[in-house]
């Protein structure tokens, strides 16, 4: 069994590193060449080393193109993306 304590959760929402590397991670996908599901489903093969199910593209998908609307800078939304996948535990844990 496996087991987090709240400091390490705290460290990856607040942390000044995590939030650094989030936002070069964002800076790279926003200057990448692609569609956003192609952007998307790159960050899933990086952080997962899997495909996003269809609903986990649609989501993100519908979340990125609101962002976007709303005049947030890419560079921006791809680095708060970014950080969401850090903290899924999925990420955090190893099967």
């Amino acid at each position: 069994s496996s087991s987090n304590v709240p400091a390490q959760a705290l460290a990856l929402l607040n942390n000044p590193f995590v939030l650094d590397q989030a936002a070069v991670w964002g800076q790279r996908v926003a200057g990448q060449p692609g569609t956003i599901e192609e952007k998307i489903r790159g960050m899933y093969r990086a952080a997962f080393s899997r495909e996003p199910s269809a609903v986990e593209l649609q989501k993100t998908a519908a979340y990125v193109d609101e962002q976007l609307a709303t005049g947030t800078s890419p560079q921006t939304v791809w680095a708060e993306l970014a950080h969401v996948l850090f903290n899924v535990k999925e990420f955090i844990y190893r099967e």
